[in-house]
């Protein structure tokens, strides 16, 4: 008897649809019934009282409840880093300004004044100019900008003649006029202006020496200021860091309080999505691996199958891959069904029974080494299809699809797989592209809260 059989291992239910070639030109297929009437089996494993395992259902009164997630340590008190100790920051006064120059002198009414240099005329108001009068200051400004300008217009064009290269002799510099002197200047002021309001060269010099002192210290009080905001901020900062290092430690610490919590808790010992587990980053934080719960459970279905058809049948399966992790999940699919096929007939030599029997702590020792090889995947005649491709086979062996390009998507309960194809002259599907979501019915019913941009299909 040819018999394939096309395991369709789903996140929710486990469909088997039996293939009979004996004759190969009138094929029959029929789904495996799993009860009268039932034709699919949810994908469920639980652990009983008696630690034996119980398949495709669920009974609360017979299941053990146990620690069942992965033991996590106490992570003890919280502990957090020192606060940074605020540095002594320096009080920076106002700078003490030296006293402002003043001149005192007296008017030819015998009234001794004071007022200060800024106020002298030179100092902090420009020296009014005698009518018709040219200001000497002026005029020598005027004439060393000649002077400068016609320097400049020879160098150029000695520069221009090549003067260099000739050896011509440079231009020399003009000598510039002496400056005026003050009194100089004093000789244009009108007869109108107090002469003793118009300052002298000294009182320039000590004002400017005033300044300058007034500008040093500024200078120094803004430095001051400068350093202490420096120390400030550099505390400031030291905070912000520390505020920001103890939120991530109390964040982890009450991850970790919460799953170590949660590890000593007691459930009913029940499994699912442990397929989904198995073939994709879904996250698994129970202690039994998913990959062994898939064995196991892949385990009582060809049990069931060898009761039916004995040991001499081809095993198809699909798994959720796209086209960039086929390659890398083929061969691991193809372990675990060896695996499967070697504890049914080499462990428990096709002993069903037994099988049941078992403890689940005996089981999962006893599960065969992983091991992989297109020698074995032959000998136990097995075929791994990407789910996108096991499920098109079925809609095109009816021939109802048209020719041309085709999009199909197959939602199912933990993934949604999808696949572009034509349908070739000789009726088969050609498949230009499948990808495989870890996202499926279950992730909208468990999750429904979650906005709907979270599922995306890339």
């Amino acid at each position: 008897m040819a018999i394939t059989v096309g395991l369709v291992f789903g996140t929710h239910q486990t469909k088997i649809c039996i293939e009979n070639s004996d004759t190969p030109l009138h094929k029959t297929y029929e789904f495996y019934e799993w009860e009268e009437g039932v034709y699919a089996l949810p994908s469920i494993i639980q652990i009983n009282k008696d630690h034996t395992l119980r398949y495709g259902s669920i009974d609360l009164d017979s299941c053990l409840i146990a620690r069942k997630k992965k033991i996590v340590a106490d992570p003890g008190e919280l502990t957090l880093p020192i606060q940074p100790v605020e540095p002594d920051i320096p009080i920076v006064d106002e700078p003490k300004m030296p006293p402002q120059p003043v001149y005192t002198f007296v008017t030819d009414g015998g009234i001794s004044m004071t007022i200060p240099y800024k106020d002298l005329y030179g100092i902090g108001r420009p020296l009014p100019q005698k009518k018709g009068k040219s200001n000497p200051m002026k005029i020598w400004h005027k004439k060393c900008q000649k002077l400068k300008l016609d320097y400049e217009k020879r160098k150029r064009k000695w520069v221009h003649m090549g003067g260099k290269r000739l050896g011509l002799p440079m231009p020399v510099e003009p000598v510039y006029p002496p400056k005026p002197e003050e009194t100089d200047l004093v000789s244009v002021v009108p007869e109108s202006i107090n002469s003793q309001l118009i300052a002298s060269k000294e009182q320039k010099e000590e004002y400017q020496s005033w300044l300058n002192q007034c500008a040093l210290l500024k200078k120094q009080y803004n430095k001051a200021i400068e350093r202490r905001d420096w120390h400030i901020s550099q505390y400031k900062k030291e905070i912000r860091t520390w505020e920001s290092e103890c939120e991530r430690i109390k964040r982890n610490y009450a991850y970790r309080k919460k799953q170590y919590e949660e590890s000593l808790v007691e459930y009913p010992m029940v499994y699912r999505y442990f397929k989904q587990a198995t073939f994709s980053a879904y996250l698994w934080d129970y202690e039994i691996k998913p990959q062994d719960l898939t064995v196991l459970y892949l385990a009582y279905i060809i049990f069931r199958l060898e009761e039916r058809f004995g040991m001499d049948f081809s095993t198809q399966m699909g798994i959720p891959a796209s086209k960039a992790t086929f390659n890398r999940l083929k061969p691991l699919a193809s372990g675990y069904l060896i695996q499967v096929i070697r504890l049914v007939e080499d462990i428990f030599q096709n002993d069903f029974e037994k099988f049941l029997a078992t403890p689940y702590e005996e089981l999962l020792s006893m599960i065969p080494k992983y091991e992989y090889s297109e020698d074995l995947k032959m000998q136990y005649g097995l075929i791994i299809l990407p789910e996108a491709y096991a499920a098109l086979r079925s809609l095109t062996a009816n021939s109802r699809i048209p020719r041309g390009m085709s999009i199909m998507l197959d939602m199912g309960g933990g993934t949604t797989d999808i696949s572009f194809f034509v349908i070739e002259d000789n009726g088969e599907p050609h498949i230009y592209h499948f990808e495989s979501i870890a996202k499926g019915l279950n992730f909208f019913l468990e999750y429904e809260d979650r906005p709907l941009a979270s599922f995306k299909i890339c």
